[in-house]
């Protein structure tokens, strides 16, 4: 989590109703698009994962000789 910087908490305090709604707006989507390519992200390694199991379980344990 990245820490709010003096700069920006003085332009924050002197904000009205309206300016303070969008920019809270705008932290609100980008923490919600990060979490959204997140999930992805996961969401695919588990299913390579599974795909790699179920790969594995379908080769031959040993050698077979005719």
């Amino acid at each position: 989590m990245e820490k709010l910087e003096r700069k920006d908490y003085k332009a924050i305090k002197h904000m009205n109703r309206e300016i303070m709604e969008k920019y809270l707006n705008g932290i609100y989507q980008r923490g919600y698009s990060d979490g959204a390519t997140a999930m992805a992200r996961e969401q695919k390694a588990e299913r390579d994962k599974a795909l790699v199991q179920q790969s594995e379980a379908a080769e031959p344990a040993g050698e077979v000789r005719p």
